[in-house]
């Protein structure tokens, strides 16, 4: 079977990482499968080893943390690795990351004492350590978000603390230097939920985190940020610049995700400003300390929702999210090569009649790889896929795609193919770079450099060598 995505992953290539048939698997814990209150991570990719982590059902109903991992850029993958045992309940959502060999996976168990478990492996996933409390208290403690940098583990999570009438939560920010057996440093930062902590690569004690205001009064997307290290914090800034996000239910939360490299930090989020639900993107240019004004970078016309904004050490932004685009859910993604500069045309990593939610992705400076995953129900059950961009191949033999002769809608030549048929044509190379998109007339000449290459005619895909 050939499965086609776009630019945004490699458009030959789908790989299905939990794969069992008949039960759920998903990459958010909840009965919308879609997310209710920030974006997870399910995937990491360091030393050229990809790590993804998700939540199954048995078919009592009962979940447990699954865990795989390619060793090769993701060609290949190991068995999947229950982490967990099955139980009632594990919570919404989970975190998983990795620096070096070292790999950690947190997740909310709200079982028995709704607190933040965790597993580790410091040798890239061979072995791992017993699930162990990462942040317990006498209260609810949730959303866990990790950023790991040398022997530095940050932690990020909500705390939500009873008073008498109603719970109130609270952000928190932790730190350990041995992977959080001991803290050397905690405690509370904001009123408010749902933290997503990064750090810049470039200088490990620029710290930044996005978080929400979500109660009666204000529904709104947060920043602080820390320059030594988290010692300390600035003080709140407002990246909703005083509106509310609008909806109801869990549909009113200005859901986001942020990214950060040298002084580029990038944030995304949603509200209905612009009449619907929107992803929103700001930047700042001078580590967190100034903010751009707001852009509505998806710009459709129905849903956009749970974005992920992630860039690398090139000035290569990319944003994905859920997008109820053609009445169903699909991927959708955008793509900056300039730091945020400008930005592409909405482009897609799905298009099908299936729900296609919750994604995730990463980038490994090893091999100059993207890594993103996503949940679908595609195949009749939730399954979790994985694709990458370029495509995970040692060569195009990889891809499973075969030539053949005699092909009814074109013929080859030395330099190009020239179409039987009006067409809708896209052509791209072995790594999943798109080169030539658009619609061509019979009897119109393509010309296509030597080379092999994937020509996309009409929902068909070849292999050509020229």
């Amino acid at each position: 079977m050939i499965f086609l995505l776009s630019a945004c992953g490699c458009p030959t290539y789908k790989f299905n990482v939990s794969n069992r048939p008949g039960v759920v698997d998903y990459t958010y814990n909840d009965a919308n499968y879609i997310s209710t209150e920030r974006s997870t991570k399910n995937v990491a990719a360091c030393k050229g080893k990809v790590h993804v982590a998700w939540f199954g059902r048995n078919s009592s109903g009962q979940r447990a943390v699954f865990y795989r991992r390619s060793t090769n850029g993701g060609v290949s993958w190991d068995p999947a690795l229950q982490l967990t045992s099955f139980v009632g309940n594990l919570g919404l959502e989970m975190w998983i990351q990795c620096y070096g060999d070292t790999v950690v996976v947190a997740y909310e168990k709200v079982e028995s004492d709704n607190n933040i478990y965790y597993r580790y492996s410091t040798n890239g996933g061979n072995t791992w350590s017993a699930e162990a409390l990462l942040k317990g208290g006498s209260n609810n403690q949730e959303a866990p978000s990790i950023w790991i940098w040398g022997s530095n583990f940050h932690l990020a999570w909500a705390d939500n603390t009873p008073p008498a009438l109603l719970p109130v939560y609270y952000v928190w920010y932790g730190k350990s230097t041995n992977l959080g057996l001991s803290w050397v440093s905690s405690g509370r930062r904001d009123l408010s939920d749902s933290p997503i902590i990064v750090g810049d690569p470039t200088n490990p004690n620029n710290l930044h985190i996005i978080f929400m205001i979500f109660n009666a009064l204000e529904r709104k997307a947060r920043y602080i940020r820390s320059t030594n290290g988290g010692s300390s914090w600035s003080s709140t800034f407002d990246l909703s610049n005083g509106v509310n996000a609008g909806g109801s239910g869990f549909w009113s939360r200005p859901i986001g995700s942020i990214s950060a490299y040298g002084n580029y930090v990038h944030a995304v989020f949603v509200d209905e400003r612009f009449g619907n639900k929107e992803v929103l993107y700001r930047r700042s240019t001078d580590g967190g300390a100034s903010w751009s004004g707001i852009t509505n970078l998806s710009n459709t016309p129905d849903t956009s929702w749970s974005p992920y904004v992630l860039t690398n050490n090139a000035g290569e932004v990319r944003v994905y999210w859920t997008d109820k685009i053609d009445g169903d859910y699909e991927i959708l993604c955008k793509i900056s090569t300039n730091n945020g500069s400008s930005w592409s045309p909405n482009d897609r990593l799905t298009n099908n009649t299936a729900k296609d939610v919750m994604v995730s992705l990463d980038y490994d400076p090893t091999n100059s790889r993207w890594h993103i995953v996503w949940s679908s129900n595609e195949s009749g059950d939730w399954e979790v896929y994985y694709t990458s961009e370029p495509c995970p191949a040692s060569s195009d033999e990889d891809l499973g795609v075969s030539e053949s002769e005699g092909y009814a809608a074109f013929r080859m030549d030395k330099d190009g193919i020239m179409l039987y048929k009006d067409a809708e044509v896209k052509v791209f190379d072995v790594s999943g770079r798109l080169h030539i998109s658009g619609k061509f007339k019979k009897g119109e000449r393509i010309g296509i450099k030597k080379g092999i290459w994937f020509i996309l005619i009409d929902g068909k895909l070849y292999r050509l060598i020229i």
